[in-house]
């Protein structure tokens, strides 16, 4: 499914967003220029539609364009480009005057739906550029990348600016990080090292079906944790829990409130191809029946335990390794797969089995 998604999104026409606002002035030149660049492949041979191209720069205003030379061709682009560049300080007043002209021809015909539009529109671009100011002048500064780290040795700071050297140091700390759990009471027992990885499928099983004997050394807290895993697991194994389905409904849902530009790892698959994803039926029900049977079976996708690594300043300036903010990035279905199960279906099992009182539940 990921190759495919990458496949297709080579082949998509690029829409790219014009650096001014449209107005005829301003169009009129992005035309012009489009028109000369299209006359110069026909003079280069790349094209083949001579008469539509033709009849496009004369409507352009461009006189004989079959005659022009190459470097009359090329001056006249330049030309385009430079009046482009120019209008582009007043294009957000040429913009309010195209939309006032619009208005005043909506009313003087009377047409009320076209009039209640164009109000919309004018509001709506005056909040927008609004609140970009306001988010632009009051946003705090994003941190740089980290391009060097210290660590304390010996009580002296060392510096590390080489790449090898900085991801060597971040993976000291983020090992000693991820390793904390380790020293949990019950890691201590033998319970403890059958239940590290690749631990064997019986003993999982028993304690979920509540039939493992807790040995009497167990610290309370780890004893209590094991007899309401036992008890939860089964009322789930039993029937009384919810079957995991994740429906085309679900992923609407989720997906149309993210950001498409949310990091990610670096699968090629970003939140963009999901949120167009959802509004064809067939791709949400593919997508849906992807997770559901990931869910059912508990094997998940290899590429969903790669990962990509981030590390941020808790305070500006300060690269103390240990003072970075780690995150970890995953795939855009795997956040999606994480949010239903542990935000939503996990959280709904607890609340119906009394393990988390009604009112911390939203």
């Amino acid at each position: 499914m990921t190759e495919i998604r990458v496949h297709t999104e080579k082949k998509c026409r690029k829409i790219l967003r014009p650096e001014s606002d449209f107005s005829p002035t301003i169009q009129m030149w992005y035309d012009q220029i489009h028109a000369y660049l299209q006359v110069i492949r026909l003079k280069e041979g790349k094209a083949k539609n001579v008469g539509n191209i033709l009849r496009f720069a004369r409507q352009q205003h461009i006189e004989q364009p079959d005659k022009l030379t190459m470097d009359e061709l090329k001056d006249g682009l330049q030309l385009a480009c430079i009046h482009k560049v120019d209008l582009r300080k007043q294009a957000k007043g040429l913009r309010k005057v195209h939309l006032r002209d619009c208005l005043m021809d909506a009313r003087s015909k009377k047409q009320h739906k076209r009039v209640a539009a164009i109000k919309q529109k004018c509001n709506r671009e005056e909040s927008k550029w609004m609140w970009y100011l306001i988010k632009w002048t009051v946003k705090d500064p994003c941190s740089p990348s980290v391009l060097r780290v210290q660590r304390v040795v010996n009580r002296e700071v060392k510096e590390y600016i080489i790449q090898e050297d900085v991801e060597q140091a971040i993976q000291r700390e983020c090992e000693v990080r991820f390793l904390l759990a380790h020293s949990a009471p019950i890691m201590k027992t033998l319970l403890g090292e059958r239940l590290r990885y690749l631990s064997n499928e019986a003993l999982a099983r028993s304690i979920i079906l509540g039939t493992y004997n807790i040995p009497s050394d167990m610290d309370p807290a780890t004893k209590l944790i094991l007899e309401e895993i036992g008890k939860l697991g089964v009322k789930i194994v039993n029937g009384e829990g919810h079957d995991i389905i994740i429906t085309p409904e679900d992923l609407k849902s989720f997906w149309q409130k993210v950001n498409k530009f949310t990091s990610l790892s670096m699968s090629g698959v970003h939140y963009g191809h999901y949120k167009v994803a959802i509004q064809d039926e067939t791709s949400s029900e593919v997508l849906a029946l992807q997770l559901t049977i990931i869910a059912r079976s508990g094997i998940p996708p290899e590429n969903w335990s790669v990962g990509l690594q981030v590390m941020l300043e808790k305070i500006a300036g300060v690269c103390l390794v240990e003072k970075l903010h780690a995150i970890q990035l995953y795939k855009a279905d795997f956040n999606c797969y994480n949010q239903f199960i542990f935000g939503k279906q996990a959280m709904q099992t607890l609340t119906e089995s009394g393990y988390i009182p009604e009112e911390l539940f939203s």
